[in-house]
């Protein structure tokens, strides 16, 4: 089974959304909104490629897959030997533009 890696970054944006949760609808939903993300991260060990490829969904060369976890998505890799959580962009942010700089022309 690979071993899952987070970034700085990932573990930054859960405190953040766990803040957030908590200063709109209370402590006990925060837990719940982390619990969750947690869960779904650990489902990579067993699903590693569940996610959706950002390049057959975007025509973009990358390696990197988007799980949805309404209304964020963790954004990550599979390799040889791990799995790594790059990132999780609400809905609201342009997370290919984080990722890759600017919108790719279609």
């Amino acid at each position: 089974m690979k071993k899952i890696i987070l970034s700085v970054e990932t573990f930054q944006k859960i405190d953040r959304i766990v803040e957030y949760v908590s200063a709109e609808f209370g402590s006990k939903k925060a837990n719940e909104a982390k619990s969750l993300i947690k869960r779904r991260i650990r489902s990579l060990r067993s699903f590693p490629y569940q996610g959706e490829s950002i390049s057959d969904m975007y025509g973009y060369d990358t390696i990197y897959r988007k799980l949805y976890v309404p209304p964020n998505n963790i954004i990550y890799y599979v390799d040889e030997e791990k799995i790594e959580i790059v990132n999780i962009y609400n809905d609201s942010e342009d997370y290919l533009t984080k990722l890759f700089g600017s919108q790719k022309d279609f």
